[in-house]
């Protein structure tokens, strides 16, 4: 009931909901996204809508019943929602590697799965080595996925590092203030707290052998940081020379 609901009013709304302990119910804040014509004339030029307030109770919530299934027992409820094996024994050896709940997130396309469904197979011909060779075709591009922006995160870092660096003359240079254009203490805290929750043993060096400056230098803290700090930073220098030449060689 309560999901429906919020199903509902998405559709036209924008919904913000918040969960009130003390009286077991939620508050959805429904904002209308139509435009009416009456509020067009009466507010040329400015969008309108109202919010709807609705206390909903979650009665509809219950106890966590289900009980493990034995790989055998995964088997045979997959058959029963119209699954096809052609080789049981095999099935079950890739239940115990690769997990019953894993897989239903590849068999979810070919499944009904409405509220009060059986979650019965949609076609007769799905085989459970369609679903194996979907998550392996789904792990393979993963990896290939990963292992290419593993290569574009490291040269933008090195990059990064080396332009300013050598430019500066400055092992320390992402500390000066003068080199940005906006958001320099906001992004100082980031890097710091980056830094402060790193483990690398270089970054622990670091600490231990040098009190001064309090952070490490460039090429340590900046392979730290985060991606997103890393993008902030970025945007947040000067538009110079350096910064071109970093945009331009797809940084």
């Amino acid at each position: 009931m309560y999901y429906d609901l919020v199903r509902k009013l998405s559709q036209h709304r924008k919904i913000f909901t918040a969960f009130i302990p003390e009286l077991n119910k939620s508050i959805i804040f429904a904002f209308d996204m139509t435009s009416h014509a009456s509020r067009r004339t009466a507010h040329p030029g400015r969008s309108s809508g109202f919010y709807i307030v609705v206390l909903v109770g979650l009665a509809d919530k219950t106890n966590y019943t289900k009980r493990p299934l034995s790989l055998g027992e995964q088997v045979a409820r997959l058959k029963q929602r119209g699954l096809v094996f052609d080789d049981e024994s095999e099935a079950m050896v890739y239940l115990f590697n690769i997990s019953y709940y894993r897989l239903r997130a590849y068999t979810y396309p070919f499944q009904e799965n409405s509220e009060d469904s059986e979650h019965n197979f949609t076609r007769k011909d799905i085989r459970f080595k369609d679903i194996i060779n979907l998550y392996c075709f789904d792990r393979r591009l993963r990896s290939l996925v990963f292992n290419a922006i593993e290569k574009i995160e490291v040269a933008v870092r090195t990059k990064i590092v080396q332009v300013y660096a050598e430019s500066t003359d400055d092992s320390h240079w992402y500390n000066d203030k003068s080199l940005y254009r906006f958001g320099y203490d906001d992004l100082m805290k980031h890097i710091e707290a980056d830094v402060n929750r790193s483990n690398e043993d270089f970054i622990k060096h670091y600490n231990f052998k040098y009190d001064n400056p309090p952070m490490p230098p460039s090429w340590m803290a900046l392979e730290v940081v985060s991606f997103a700090t890393l993008s902030r930073l970025f945007q947040s220098l000067k538009l110079d020379n350096r910064k071109n030449t970093l945009q331009n060689n797809s940084v």
